[in-house]
């Protein structure tokens, strides 16, 4: 009985004893730019129908996750520009969204360079692939379908799409 009471002692101690991390939300400037990268696949992210319609079975991507509940999914996969845009479009909307698209609009790219330069480097560096197709031969455009907000890059050349999925509120 005495050696589970100490050893609950000391463990209580240890607990009390560390420090917690500085990056966990201490109020520093960085706290929220400090995200992990996860493997994610659209199929998590679209439903069934969407698939079929894109003519998908699945693609994988990389999900940019913040400790504040923020996240961004990447990915890239063949499709036409009117079906991508169609099906993205068509996406169910929630009863409880105040804003919400049922048309992708033409976004500037002035704008989206403008969210790139707020990313955390790491946010940069893994979707590295999405922000710099800005540079080459793409139509840009966005669809918000509350909570998320959908921003496609689509080639006027090869048939490629890339595809940025943001969560805009944890609310």
């Amino acid at each position: 009985m005495r050696a589970c009471l100490l050893f609950q002692g000391f463990l209580l101690f240890c607990c009390l004893a560390c420090k917690k991390p500085a990056n966990l939300g201490d109020g520093s400037v960085d706290a929220g730019k400090l995200p992990i990268a996860l493997a994610v696949s659209l199929r998590d992210s679209l439903p069934q129908k969407a698939m079929t319609a894109l003519g998908l079975s699945d693609v994988s991507g990389v999900k940019v996750q913040y400790i504040d509940g923020r996240s961004a999914s990447y990915f890239a996969y063949p499709a036409g520009r009117d079906v991508a845009l169609n099906t993205i479009a068509g996406l169910p909307l929630s009863k409880r969204a105040k804003v919400a698209d049922t048309l992708c609009r033409p976004v500037a790219r002035v704008m989206l360079q403008r969210e790139y330069a707020d990313l955390s480097t790491a946010e940069s560096r893994y979707a590295d692939f999405f922000w710099q197709a800005l540079n080459q031969n793409v139509d840009a455009y966005e669809c918000i379908k509350a909570p998320w907000k959908h921003t496609l890059l689509v080639s006027r050349t090869s048939g490629q799409v890339l595809h940025r999925i943001e969560l805009l509120s944890m609310l």
